[in-house]
């Protein structure tokens, strides 16, 4: 029930779902002042939402830095990969990457380099509709290029952060064994993501945050001033994890 009702719940804390919204509301308002005061707050929210300096200040506050090879203090054990990087083309039999797709990337680095020995993919379906397990193909797909299939292991029945923590938990520990794992995943997820895994009592534990939106602070009318559309959909992301670290919270997944 929660893993449908975040779902449907998510939809509505989107900026762009309120000014659709607003927009709706303003056919149905018979009084012209308030119709106009709708669109001011429309045209404010757009602004403040699309501004490209607002967002980078807000994201430098939220995500996790990324760090370099340096920083890390390996062997690890695993590279634990959190899902949500691919969809699944079906007639082409292929996978199609999408906007944290760094996460895998920067694993087979750190696979080749050997900071990690194994490869840990945790991710099933996190659709109410689809039930297509991320981390099947992904394991298929890392096997293609030439990784030994004994060392990627998987679990496919994870549909958010907190059942990721757990089955991952379940596969890799028991009351006598802790491996040392390197938790891999985008750097806007990164905090919700370590609390659940701290949370279902993994110990030996370190991050390799990816695909950071963080951009360099510039002073130029562009970036300050000009509305920016794509800016609209990170907000979105980011605005879906403020909100779901204070749930999980809540509910004590973290």
């Amino acid at each position: 029930m929660f893993f449908i009702l975040s779902k449907i719940f998510v939809y509505f804390i989107y900026p762009f779902t309120w000014l659709l919204m607003l927009f709706g509301w303003s056919f149905f308002l018979k009084n012209l002042k308030r119709r106009q005061w709708v669109f001011r707050i429309m045209l404010v929210i757009f602004l403040f939402f699309s501004n490209s300096f607002i967002f980078d200040l807000a994201v430098a506050y939220w995500e996790a830095p990324v760090k370099s090879f340096n920083e890390i203090h390996p062997p690890y054990d695993y590279g634990v990969i959190l899902g949500g990087m691919i969809t699944v083309d079906f007639k082409n039999n292929k996978i199609v990457p999408q906007i944290s797709i760094d996460r895998l990337l920067q694993s087979i680095v750190l696979y080749k380099k050997k900071y990690i020995k194994k490869i840990f993919i945790s991710g099933g379906s996190g659709s109410m509709l689809d039930s297509t397990s991320e981390s099947i193909y992904l394991r298929r797909y890392l096997i293609k290029i030439g990784i030994p299939p004994e060392d990627i292991l998987y679990e496919y029945k994870s549909r958010n952060t907190h059942e990721n923590a757990q089955e991952t938990y379940n596969m890799l520990c028991t009351d006598t064994v802790q491996p040392k794992i390197l938790l891999i995943t985008s750097a806007l997820h990164m905090n919700r993501a370590i609390a659940c895994f701290q949370k279902v009592g993994f110990k030996h534990i370190d991050i390799f945050p990816t695909n950071n939106f963080h951009g360099v602070f510039r002073y130029d009318f562009y970036y300050l001033f000009v509305p920016n559309v794509d800016i609209l959909s990170k907000w979105n992301l980011l605005i879906k994890e403020w909100v779901g670290y204070i749930v999980y919270d809540m509910v004590d997944y973290i």
